[in-house]
């Protein structure tokens, strides 16, 4: 999906690190990393320490506390609102690399669905469905569970977090990296695998 004269960003070292560690916080059971993990995302001093371990963080924290400022949002709910944007920072590669390491039946006991009726009703009739998800929370959870029940996936995306993480991807999911923004090569990519009946 990258043209030759394209090739993915190099991330910095710290980064790197950043990820080797979600890998390997990715065996620890899982109520010990919700409880500590919690509480370091609601704490000033956790806060503090998140963003010294990884300073990647502190671009989206900023830019959401200047977000939640211009909605007018009260100090108590600025500070809710951050809370989630620590937990996805910090939940969200570790539940990556853990979803990839389930098995199907495992797997299947942890997503609840509702509605997948509607989109074999549309595969069926050979039509194409965009699907729309949200910037913040588990959305690549999101990609890899729908292609593993068979569903072809085009993924648009910063970076190809399923890779970075290390994760077996299906051979259904399709990934381009958009890096900082959504070209026109994108566009008619996008574009060719919808008229294809993707």
């Amino acid at each position: 999906f990258m043209s030759s004269g394209e090739q993915p960003a190099k991330r910095p070292l710290q980064f790197e690190r950043h990820l080797r560690m979600m890998r390997r916080l990715a065996g620890v059971p899982w109520p010990c990393l919700w409880v500590v993990g919690s509480f370091l995302c609601r704490s000033r001093w956790g806060r503090r320490c998140i963003t010294w371990r990884w300073p990647y963080l502190c671009r989206y924290v900023n830019f959401s506390r200047r977000l939640f400022a211009a909605m007018g949002l009260p100090p108590d709910r600025v500070d809710a609102e951050l809370t989630q944007v620590y937990q996805n920072g910090v939940f969200q590669p570790i539940l990556l690399a853990r979803l990839a390491a389930l098995s199907p039946r495992d797997e299947a006991r942890q997503f609840e669905v509702s509605g997948w009726e509607h989109l074999e009703a549309e595969r069926a009739a050979g039509r194409p469905v965009i699907l729309g998800g949200s910037h913040f929370g588990v959305n690549r959870l999101f990609s890899m569970w729908l292609t593993r029940q068979g569903v072809e996936l085009l993924s648009l995306a910063h970076e190809d977090q399923v890779q970075m993480m290390g994760a077996t991807k299906p051979t259904t999911l399709k990934v381009i990296e958009i890096g900082a923004g959504f070209t026109v090569e994108t566009a008619l990519l996008v574009m060719r695998h919808l008229r294809s009946g993707g």
